[in-house]
């Protein structure tokens, strides 16, 4: 293959690359947008599962107090992964 065809062949090459990184990148916001509504849901959830456990009476052998601790610390993962998709929009 000669320079001219090759040449042509790497700027049709990255012409279709490029072109398809415009639709990849749309679906990766749409994917995006679905990934940031899950993990707002299952944050909200866990402060709920928190709230009833803090209502709860029985101490099941500090299983519970362990369960709230833990919760507690996803929680404040899920708000930190929360601040970084904001800061970190396309």
């Amino acid at each position: 293959m000669n320079l001219r065809k090759t040449t042509t062949a790497v700027i049709a090459g990255f012409a279709i690359g490029t072109a398809g990184i415009g639709s990849a990148m749309a679906q990766l916001e749409r994917n995006q947008g679905a990934s940031d509504a899950s993990l707002h849901s299952v944050r909200m959830r866990i402060e709920m599962e928190i709230t009833n456990l803090e209502r709860d009476r029985r101490d099941y052998g500090g299983h519970r107090v362990n369960a709230i601790k833990a919760l507690n610390t996803a929680h404040r993962e899920l708000l930190a992964g929360e601040e970084y998709a904001r800061a970190h929009r396309y």
